[in-house]
């Protein structure tokens, strides 16, 4: 439910400072979750963690399409969905470990730190120079309706002489970024800084 006010924001605002925003706000439920002294209180925190890291995938993957060229963009896009497996049964198996042979208020601590650490590091990505969205979330929900979702049989091949571009190849500005999948740009020349997967001849 909270995607979309993510989406409205990170076109407004930046997909980094959105994801920053996002990881804080996880951060925050994480360690009101570890100290929650009843069960309420950790239903409250764990909404709020709900709610704050649903941005944080869509949005990296929005800005993966931001600021990878199309013809490495599916590496990089397969690079980030490989280490959201790994990670969620990485945090899976060490989160029932810790909960078993420590403490389950360990696991949420443990979250709490490495959100933080994220919003440091995350200072050092370059943000995405899009345009301001234009209009208000209504006039970006109503173009986005209007837009068709798919206008080719193969929707991951690049455009070429009798295939047409995909309807996101150039996605209209004030259309919000969750509407669409995340390779909505073409025409970056050059990695952003940590995003450089692997050459493409």
């Amino acid at each position: 439910m909270a995607q979309p006010l993510w989406g409205f924001a990170s076109d407004r605002f930046g997909r980094i400072r959105v994801m920053r925003l996002s990881l804080a706000a996880t951060a925050a439920g994480c360690a009101l979750s570890a100290l929650a002294p009843n069960l309420g209180l950790l239903i409250a925190a764990r909404i709020v963690d709900g709610a704050a890291v649903c941005a944080i995938l869509p949005t990296a993957l929005v800005y993966v399409g931001d600021m990878v060229p199309f013809n490495a963009r599916h590496a990089v896009i397969a690079d980030v969905l490989a280490a959201v497996a790994i990670g969620t049964a990485a945090g899976s198996l060490g989160g029932g470990l810790f909960a078993h042979y420590a403490s389950w208020r360990l696991v949420f601590g443990l979250t709490a730190v490495v959100a933080v650490a994220l919003v440091v590091a995350m200072r050092r990505l370059p943000e995405s120079d899009i345009a301001p969205a234009a209009g208000g979330p209504a006039a970006q929900i109503r173009e986005a309706l209007r837009r068709p979702l798919f206008t080719s049989p193969l929707p991951w091949s690049p455009p070429g002489p009798t295939r047409p571009s995909p309807a996101w190849s150039s996605r209209p500005m004030g259309a919000p970024s969750w509407s669409g999948p995340a390779w909505s740009r073409s025409s970056r020349r050059e990695y952003p800084r940590g995003l450089r997967s692997r050459s493409v001849a």
